[in-house]
């Protein structure tokens, strides 16, 4: 049976024989009794199985599975992949093991192999490219559709852009292996990494930046959050940063948080919905804040966000996801601490034992 598409934010003018709703929240349109859902983000009804709507695609496809219609309203790397699956299935089941990687890599921000980082590269700078020339939705999958085959077979490595967002991973590796990017794992469910103004010198942006899901590899960031999800996929990560002033302190949870269908760690009482995520009152990284403040000297604010949006854009206060807890100004704009990253990692530390 051919599917047809339909892709962008406007809903389709009619419905499928049965839909298929893939890498995006249930719709209003939704027909339980008809339609499918191929999606992993909260709410989601789960005939399929994956950490991702590709996983779940490529489950789907295994089995035998038809459609007319194919819906998302999304655009990311992660829906060019599913439809890459259902319109491709044959090619995609014998790649599927870095489809897979690739979708990590993108929803996650967990490191794959040398294919399927090229990959991803490839449609991160694809879909980013398609951003600034306001490319509509349709023409954008088509763009990106036309780079896999071309990833997946190798002529990737070519493409200058892709393969420095590339050396880039290897060269924040490195600053951890070399000890020039200081990592100590306090507790089985935490890791701290320390960057001093050896290490950050005058690039302090480029030690805060926080990239978005899905955005390409650039040398904008001097710690990946690939590496450390590399090193450190199942515990949180404290991050500490020294610049004028005092130290910058973040906590990150693993990207993976915010869908439940990831089968790694998962912290407790994470509440989600289709839109965002956080930590319930009970966790204790509320307390930990708390004590924070009450020994800092500097004028900031320890600050556990209640919700956290993992798709949002730039921020107009606090971090961008997955930040869970950060030291604010007024303005809600990551500052300097007074305190030493010992401190805080022991006292951090009691969250995540």
């Amino acid at each position: 049976m051919a599917i047809r598409f339909h892709v962008g934010p406007t809903p389709p003018p009619a419905p499928g024989r049965c839909t298929l709703w893939f890498d995006s929240p249930a719709p209003p349109a939704l027909r339980r009794e008809v339609d499918v859902e191929l999606s992993h983000f909260p709410g989601s009804t789960r005939r399929h199985q994956g950490a991702t709507a590709v996983e779940m695609c490529l489950h789907f496809v295994q089995h035998g599975g038809t459609g007319d219609l194919a819906v998302n309203p999304r655009v990311s790397i992660s829906g060019v992949l599913c439809a890459y699956v259902l319109l491709q299935p044959s090619d995609a089941q014998q790649h599927a093991a870095v489809l897979t990687q690739v979708a990590h890599m993108a929803d996650f921000q967990r490191d794959g192999d040398a294919v399927a980082r090229m990959l991803f590269q490839g449609l991160a700078l694809t879909l980013q490219a398609c951003v600034t020339s306001q490319a509509d939705a349709l023409s954008t999958y088509k763009q990106c559709m036309l780079q896999i085959p071309r990833m997946l077979g190798g002529t990737g490595r070519d493409d200058v852009a892709v393969r420095t967002g590339i050396q880039t991973l290897g060269e924040s590796l490195k600053l951890v292996e070399q000890g020039k990017i200081q990592r100590r794992v306090p507790t089985q469910r935490l890791a701290q990494y320390v960057m001093d103004a050896g290490v950050v010198g005058a690039g302090l942006v480029r030690a805060l930046h926080i990239p978005p899901l899905g955005s390409p590899l650039t040398p904008d960031v001097l710690l990946s959050p690939f590496v450390r999800t590399r090193l450190d996929a199942e515990r949180a990560h404290l991050v500490s940063v020294e610049g004028q002033g005092g130290w910058f302190h973040d906590v990150f949870l693993p990207a993976h948080v915010w869908t439940d269908c990831a089968p790694w760690w998962q912290p407790a009482g994470m509440v989600r919905t289709a839109g965002w995520c956080g930590l319930d009152e009970t966790h204790p990284l509320h307390a930990v804040a708390q004590e924070l403040q009450a020994s800092e000297t500097a004028p900031v604010t320890w600050m556990v966000p209640r919700r956290m949006n993992p798709f949002a854009g730039a921020m107009k206060a606090g971090r961008r996801f997955p930040v869970v807890l950060a030291c604010v100004d007024d303005e809600g704009k990551t500052a300097p601490s007074q305190l030493h990253p010992q401190r805080v990692g022991h006292v951090v530390a009691r969250a995540f034992g």
